[in-house]
C-alpha cells in the first residue's frame, strides 16, 4: 500500500514511476519506458568519458540541466566548444 501511494504522488507530480529493470534474455539489460519528465539528481564519479555524454545528454534534452563537478581536461573544453556551436547556451 505505501509503494502504492508513494506511486500516486510521483504520477500527480508528473514525475515518471521509479526505474525497474525488465527480465530478458540479457540480464543487465535496463529497458526505459517513454517518459514525459524526469527529476533528481545523479552522482557520478569524474571521468573523461562520463563527463563528455553528460554534456551530450544535457545538450539534446529539453529544460534546463544543472551540471556540478564537470571533469576539466582538454578534451571537455573541446566538447564545450563544439556544444557552443550549434548555440547550445550554457553558463560556466
Amino acid at each position: 500500500r505505501e509503494k502504492r501511494e508513494k506511486r500516486d504522488k510521483r504520477e500527480k507530480r508528473g514525475l515518471a514511476p521509479p526505474l525497474q529493470a525488465v527480465s530478458s534474455e540479457v540480464e543487465d539489460e535496463l529497458v526505459l519506458e517513454p517518459i514525459s519528465r524526469i527529476e533528481g539528481t545523479v552522482k557520478l564519479p569524474g571521468s573523461k568519458s562520463l563527463s563528455n555524454r553528460i554534456l551530450l545528454t544535457a545538450a539534446l534534452a529539453d529544460g534546463e540541466t544543472k551540471v556540478e563537478n564537470l571533469l576539466r581536461s582538454d578534451d571537455i573544453q573541446y566538447m564545450l566548444e563544439a556544444l557552443k556551436k550549434p548555440n547550445v547556451s550554457m553558463d560556466d
